[in-house]
């Protein structure tokens, strides 16, 4: 059975420069025998030519947690927007906080991916997103990323970028394997019954189903299984 494998990038793709080669080096063997890969992260569309310098493997591309979703040659899948107004409210919640360490400003933009703030500390940051899914969860979601804020539109996310490219590729919810270890990965983790890393933080390992030591490890046993199926698939049929 063809699987589609969803990696969150920083802390769980990349955390050394040495696992990075090895995580793409499994990778490539994961495409070879037939899966599709892609990164599902918080990062923006300039993550793509810097995905490609590191030489990342892959099939698609999940950014502003899913707000947008890109092929390899940079071309949408799929695309959802905050309005200006609403970016201008969150502007306007964000300028008087104290301690907030940066939050974006509008443009002359009449739309956006997302809105993005960092504060001081991940604590500050949930107790901030808890607030602004209080005030404005009608129009928009907040997800943390440690001390990071990012803001989609509502019914945005990385569980629902996962299902969009599911979609995409013809696949059910069962061909999925996803893997993540911060905040913004547990409503994909828990959806998916998903994998944490070793490293992630105690509520993403306890939403997680499975936990692996890091993405070649993941590879190797999804290898290993997807291999004994097949064979116990030829072995019926004989």
């Amino acid at each position: 059975m063809k699987m589609l494998m969803a990696s969150d990038f920083d802390g769980t793709y990349r955390t050394t420069r040495k696992q990075l080669d090895k995580n793409n080096r499994a990778i490539e063997k994961w495409r070879a025998a037939g899966n599709y890969f892609g990164i599902v992260t918080g990062r923006g569309e300039d993550f793509l030519p810097k995905a490609k310098e590191m030489g990342l493997s892959f099939d698609y591309l999940i950014v502003y947690n899913g707000s947008l979703i890109l092929r390899p040659d940079g071309s949408h899948i799929h695309e959802e927007f905050i309005m200006r107004d609403m970016f201008v409210k969150l502007e306007e919640y964000f300028a008087p906080v104290s301690d907030c360490v940066y939050y974006s400003k509008a443009d002359e933009s009449e739309k956006y991916f997302h809105y993005y703030a960092e504060m001081p500390n991940p604590q500050r940051a949930l107790e901030l997103a808890e607030d602004i899914n209080g005030k404005y969860g009608d129009t928009i979601t907040a997800f943390v990323n440690g001390p990071h804020i990012n803001i989609g539109v509502k019914g945005s996310g990385k569980a629902e970028g996962v299902g969009h490219i599911l979609e995409c590729f013809g696949l059910k919810k069962e061909n999925a394997v996803v893997v993540g270890d911060d905040y913004n990965d547990l409503e994909m983790i828990s959806r998916f019954n998903g994998w944490s890393v070793i490293n992630g933080r105690r509520a993403v390992k306890k939403a997680a189903s499975h936990i692996c030591l890091n993405i070649a490890s993941l590879v190797k046993i999804l290898l290993k299984k997807q291999k004994k199926n097949t064979t116990r698939k030829d072995i019926s049929h004989e």
